[in-house]
């Protein structure tokens, strides 16, 4: 080719790369572009979901203050004079400041949500290049990159004619680092479980039937105050932790579908040569030598002749032309 021998004519060198790729059908058309297509999907999807994750735990963060400052002012109001130095009471007040930890450790969950959110335009972004690089030619620097760098040397090597062949290392690892930054989501995901299993257990309780409670008027003080505080864990705190928990699993369930997450994409292209030949057989011309005798004046005579006929040729092997099938392969591991 004229880049090796002097100067490239970068739109002819374009062209002919362009041609290989817009005809390869089983490249443009594969269960990889597929697969590609299905992540943007997705990380629409995870969008949607992820938002939901950044809302609720911001609604949980500032319905605890509301759960938190109750808590307190019901302690402070019906356990004057050691009304509350009971194992009973005491216990329940033990119960409402763990569960209030608990929620507490997950005010790191909006922050995690933030930079997740910011992180899917970049994922989404170097999905759509691989699809690109995979369905349609590069531009003329990129080729002519190619050949100046002697990059295609054989015809295993016109695979590279796909961009993504040179893209899509790389990509992936950045992708899996950009996928790896929603562990700060998952990583809250237990407390979350734990917080909302305490709320119920908190809620399980019937004050009203509790008979150690309701003996003396401080006890039934306190334990209104416990029936008034088991109602703000189920009206201010429940609903937004359990919505937390269900975006918490549908951002999971998204990811699950995304193996970079937690494995490592492994890619190799080249081409593998084949050969081809067909058994021949034919009529081709021949020549053969004749002999034509007479008499002339009692004298014999003779002449030589040749005569072109039919003859049958082969069966004998013709080679065709060496070929190359390119491919790209890719799995997770």
């Amino acid at each position: 080719m004229s880049c090796y021998t002097g100067t490239c004519d970068g739109p002819k060198v374009r062209a002919f790369f362009a041609s290989y790729v817009e005809n390869a059908d089983s490249v443009i058309d594969s269960d990889f572009v597929r697969m590609l297509n299905k992540w943007v999907a997705l990380f629409e999807t995870l969008k949607k979901r992820t938002t939901d994750v950044q809302t609720y735990s911001k609604q949980v963060q500032a319905r605890l203050k509301t759960v938190s400052s109750k808590v307190n002012s019901v302690k402070a109001n019906v356990c004057k004079n050691n009304a509350c130095k009971g194992s009973t009471p005491a216990n329940a007040f033990k119960k409402y400041a763990s569960t209030i930890a608990t929620v507490k450790s997950l005010q790191g969950v909006p922050s995690a949500a933030g930079k997740s959110l910011a992180n899917i335009p970049k994922m989404t972004q170097i999905t759509r290049n691989a699809i690109k690089y995979t369905t349609t030619p590069a531009d003329e620097a990129y080729y002519l990159k190619l050949m100046d760098e002697y990059q295609i040397n054989s015809l295993r090597d016109v695979v590279k004619a796909f961009r993504v062949t040179q893209y899509l290392p790389q990509a992936a690892e950045d992708l899996k680092k950009l996928t790896g930054t929603f562990n700060l989501i998952s990583n809250h995901a237990g407390a979350a479980k734990t917080a909302a299993t305490s709320i119920n257990q908190i809620l399980s309780v019937n004050w009203a039937k509790n008979s150690e409670l309701s003996k003396t008027t401080s006890g039934r003080k306190v334990r209104d105050g416990l029936i008034n505080i088991q109602r703000s864990f189920r009206n201010d705190l429940k609903g937004p932790l359990d919505n937390l928990i269900k975006a918490n699993k549908a951002v999971e369930d998204i990811l699950v579908q995304v193996p970079l997450r937690k494995k490592r994409l492994e890619f190799y292209s080249g081409g593998v040569s084949y050969s081809r030949w067909t058994n021949a057989r034919m009529p081709v011309p021949c020549k053969k030598e004749n002999t034509k005798s007479w008499t002339i004046g009692g004298f014999p005579a003779s002449y030589t002749y040749q005569e072109v006929q039919a003859c049958e040729f082969g069966p004998t092997k013709v080679p065709f032309i060496k070929n190359v099938i390119p491919y790209m392969k890719y799995r997770f591991v």
